[in-house]
């Protein structure tokens, strides 16, 4: 599959850019940049094109970066919880490193949904890119 297919820019109707996927072949993972506002709405369709890439891509990690979200997310939580993360399980992916948004808001919102998260799933929280990196870079 041509690694185009693995990299995806979700827009908001009126052409800000909301996510950025990538496929990062060197450190076998997927990449994911959230930015700006998100409603449950855009979230859900962000996690969609998400589990697409993860059904393509043959990985078992996840980068997903918040530091460019403002405000709140957690209107998602329990559609993460009980629909998502489940399926991105049963994709493969087994580690997840998250860096979380500044703002107390952002970290509230993953505050919230870390007791669902199921125990077959690897997720450590990071205050940045580069610590994250670094730990996913070791999980194998």
């Amino acid at each position: 599959m041509p690694d185009t297919n693995l990299n995806r820019i979700i827009q908001m109707p009126f052409g800000n850019t909301r996510l950025e996927i990538s496929y990062d072949k060197v450190n076998n993972w997927i990449y994911a940049n959230w930015i700006g506002v998100h409603s449950f709405e855009s979230i859900r369709q962000g996690a969609q094109e998400l589990l697409e890439v993860f059904t393509l891509a043959p990985t078992a990690k996840y980068l997903n970066d918040n530091t460019h979200i403002l405000g709140a997310w957690d209107t998602a939580n329990s559609w993460l919880a009980q629909e998502w993360i489940p399926a991105v399980v049963n994709a493969g992916i087994k580690h997840v490193a998250h860096v979380v948004s500044p703002g107390i808001y952002g970290e509230e919102s993953i505050k919230a949904l870390l007791p669902l998260i199921p125990v077959n799933l690897n997720l450590m929280l990071f205050d940045n890119l580069e610590e994250a990196s670094d730990w996913l870079a070791n999980q194998a």
